[in-house]
């Protein structure tokens, strides 16, 4: 053995409790880092895929308009004015969806697009009312930008498609107000009063979409809600979903319309993960 090895052994062995006990002490805080690492990075995974899941990548939304105004060029009494623009005015939702569609597919990098109406009402069932968000869909063209196939856990599909009175409930919801497959309730707004039948039960694992979003056919949600044109939202599913923010904004200046990516609308909860990760980075390496 070279004396280097025989003194390197001599310390390691001279204190065999203190070298044990500093051992311990790395061990254990690596095993904590990969644990929190692990944890964090699953839970990051778990909830980009829900958000993308239910939300979309893009989501295409009011439309823009540049306001002008005049400034008068040439002098003192000259009737030429020159147009500048002064700013930004949005006009809530989508007037003309199907010409904005037809667009949208014309992007590369687009898989498919969801025509959305949205509204606020209040549903009734025999034990309890809360007020919810009613979300109007082509379930077809919905279920090529969204997981919500994927996401029922009670009754099916089928029988929302066909049923003009159907609806999809999250399971949150029906838990709280009482209602399974094949219950009927009413939903109430603007003076209004219809009802309903419970098509199927969808879960997604996010508390604020399972007991507040409904789903209804997009031509009954129309009628409801006395909405007989235009769209609140366009949701846009990508084949390469990393590149939403460029193409968002790419669609916003050529579509006249507010874009917004994934990254953009959930970037406090991007942040928290990321403040997370390196929280946990610090604490392991000032534990050793």
């Amino acid at each position: 053995m070279s004396p280097n090895l025989r003194i390197a052994y001599r310390f390691l062995t001279a204190k065999k409790r203190a070298m044990l006990m500093s051992l311990s002490c790395i061990v254990l805080g690596v095993g904590l880092f990969i644990v929190t690492q692990a944890t964090t990075k699953g839970f990051e995974a778990f909830f980009i895929r829900t958000i993308l899941g239910t939300k979309g990548a893009i989501l295409i939304e009011d439309e823009i308009q540049d306001t002008m105004r005049s400034m008068a060029a040439g002098g003192y009494g000259s009737d030429f004015e020159v147009q500048q623009k002064e700013g930004r005015k949005y006009i809530q939702g989508i007037q003309e969806p199907k010409l904005v569609i037809d667009a949208l597919k014309r992007f590369p990098n687009v898989v498919a697009v969801s025509e959305v109406l949205y509204g606020s009402v209040t549903i009734n069932s025999s034990f309890k009312s809360e007020s919810v968000k009613v979300y109007g869909i082509n379930i077809d063209d919905h279920l090529r930008v969204s997981q919500l196939g994927n996401q029922i856990v009670r009754g099916d599909l089928e029988t929302f498609r066909t049923s003009p009175a159907g609806a999809l409930l999250g399971k949150e919801m029906a838990h709280r107000l009482m209602l399974d497959v094949g219950d009927s309730f009413t939903l109430e707004t603007s003076g209004q009063t219809r009802r309903y039948r419970v098509a199927a039960l969808y879960e997604t694992g996010v508390s604020d979409i399972d007991r507040s979003w409904l789903y209804l056919n997009l031509g009954e949600a129309r009628s409801l809600l006395k909405k007989t044109t235009g769209a609140s939202f366009l949701q846009v599913d990508l084949l390469d979903k990393d590149r939403a923010p460029q193409d968002a904004d790419h669609m916003s200046e050529v579509l006249h319309h507010s874009a917004k990516s994934w990254q953009e609308r959930e970037k406090s909860w991007l942040q928290a993960f990321g403040a997370l990760g390196y929280s946990s980075a610090i604490r392991c390496r000032c534990s050793r």
